[in-house]
């Protein structure tokens, strides 16, 4: 079992078998359909939100959005197609971002915010702190986009990332986590 950010997409690899030859069964992904049990709760449909793509061989990866990972606690899967076995093997451990090695951080808004640099409320006293370090955005119109920290400005709480910066302006309130320092 693996861990999972809470209220953070994460992605799941599932095999799915052939109820008639026990063995991994491709071209299902348009008919699984993804169940979720959080911290031991009623199992939910969540296939409507979830990303499924076809790895070959039985092999699913599937997207699953922020919102089934949510509550804190064992998440548990259920994945079942009329032609598969059902897969009850899946499960992970949602815990809070707060406690974890990565620094978690916000944008924050500002006219001078760009793709590639905006203000945050990052709080260190020395400039460049972060270079080097990774930023990945958590949510927001740029979610799981990651890119290399080139400069930190501690007067201003302004991060600069690598060219061309991120797919648009992250917007104010956009959480994003730092890794590598």
């Amino acid at each position: 079992m693996f861990e999972v950010f809470q209220s953070v997409a994460t992605t799941i690899m599932v095999h799915m078998r052939s109820v008639y030859t026990d063995r991994g069964l491709a071209g299902e992904s348009a008919s699984l359909t993804i169940f979720a049990s959080k911290a031991g709760a009623a199992f939910a449909d969540i296939t409507s939100g979830c990303t499924i793509t076809d790895r070959s061989n039985g092999w699913y990866s599937v997207l699953v959005p922020s919102s089934a990972t949510d509550t804190l606690g064992i998440l548990q899967f259920r994945i079942t197609s009329t032609n598969c076995h059902p897969n009850d093997d899946v499960a992970v451990k949602v815990v809070d971002k707060a406690g974890s090695l990565f620094t978690i951080g916000t944008v924050v808004s500002d006219g001078s915010n760009a793709a590639n640099s905006f203000k945050t409320n990052l709080a260190q006293t020395d400039d460049d702190f972060w270079k080097d370090c990774f930023l990945t955005l958590i949510d927001g119109d740029c979610a799981e986009q990651t890119k290399r920290v080139t400069a930190f400005d501690a007067t201003t709480d302004f991060i600069e990332v690598a060219s061309p910066g991120f797919t648009a302006i992250p917007a104010a309130g956009v959480k994003f986590y730092l890794v590598n320092k």
